[in-house]
């Protein structure tokens, strides 16, 4: 640890080796942001990234040009409908079409992709999804990925690259958008993008570790569902259960609350209370513990 012996104290900063790279890796997952008390935190480097930064020639910050401003298409524009209509949407053959209803007269075709028609690609391959309120229509192409659409003519806003893609989840609020690829061989097969920004915040396999029992053969593993994930209602946590467990994720950081996940012993299910932070899970009897229902308090 360096010292300063004019000030009599330390530089603010430490060394610290590992007997290997992935003990180090781990340690920079496990520390980084660790937070002491209110105002103090520790922040940790790679000691090439902190000789990289050593060696950046001081220059003249000059302010960026920033960029000029895009009118982004209104994502709420049909309920602004003077018929004050609804929308739904209907996949029929290779054909997606968003149509117009109120209930009384004939649905009106709103769109079905004419423009992706004369351009020659498609707008959707596979399957559809309407986010939580009404903002955004994720048509999956697989090849490439998830196309959000949006706006009075169904406007392209953002494409996210997601191979193979078999459907999506949005969250509660529309920050967030979950992919899956169905794939057990992908360590990679669930994505959590950030819809704003198009960035890809966390990868996980379908499985968390040590879920499935290793006794059982590839068909009876086949035969057990992915543990499902939960939204919190205002988008601030993420979670998933494990075996024995609740993993909790800080959004967007996708960071493990706490560090640690939560001792659920014999878990079956959980939820989020749709009002506010709080889980609640239940477990079946086992032995001579009886079932038993618990709720937890976040964070």
């Amino acid at each position: 640890m360096p010292f300063d012996k004019e000030a009599g104290a330390t530089v603010g900063c430490a060394f610290i080796e590992y007997e290997t790279a992935g003990d180090a890796k781990k340690a920079i997952e496990v520390l980084e942001e660790y937070k002491f008390d209110k105002n103090h935190a520790l922040h940790v480097l790679p000691h090439e990234r902190a000789s990289h930064l050593a060696d950046v020639e001081e220059e003249e910050f000059k302010q960026p040009e920033p960029e000029p401003f895009k009118e982004q298409p209104n994502t709420m524009s049909w309920l602004e409908d003077s018929c004050q209509r609804d929308q739904f949407a209907i996949r029929h053959g290779k054909e997606t079409a968003v149509f117009w209803n109120d209930g009384r007269e004939e649905p009106v075709l709103d769109y079905d992709g004419a423009r992706e028609k004369e351009a020659g690609v498609a707008w959707c391959e596979y399957y559809v999804q309407w986010s939580p309120k009404g903002s955004y229509f994720a048509t999956l192409v697989p090849n490439r990925g998830v196309i959000l659409w949006g706006g009075d003519n169904f406007q392209k806003l953002q494409r996210f690259a997601a191979p193979g893609v078999d459907f999506v989840v949005f969250s509660p609020q529309e920050n967030y958008m979950m992919t899956n690829n169905n794939n057990r061989n992908d360590p990679h097969a669930i994505k959590v993008f950030s819809i704003q920004t198009g960035k890809c915040l966390r990868a996980f396999p379908l499985y968390p570790s040590n879920f499935l029992d290793e006794k059982l053969s590839e068909q009876e593993k086949s035969n057990i569902p992915p543990p499902p994930f939960q939204w919190s209602h205002d988008d601030k946590y993420l979670a998933r259960m494990g075996k024995d467990l609740i993993s909790v994720f800080d959004v967007p950081t996708m960071k493990l609350l706490d560090k640690r996940s939560l001792a659920c012993d014999g878990i079956c299910e959980f939820q989020f209370s749709p009002k506010a932070n709080i889980i609640a899970y239940w477990a079946p009897e086992h032995k001579n513990q009886p079932a038993n229902v618990n709720v937890i308090e976040l964070p």
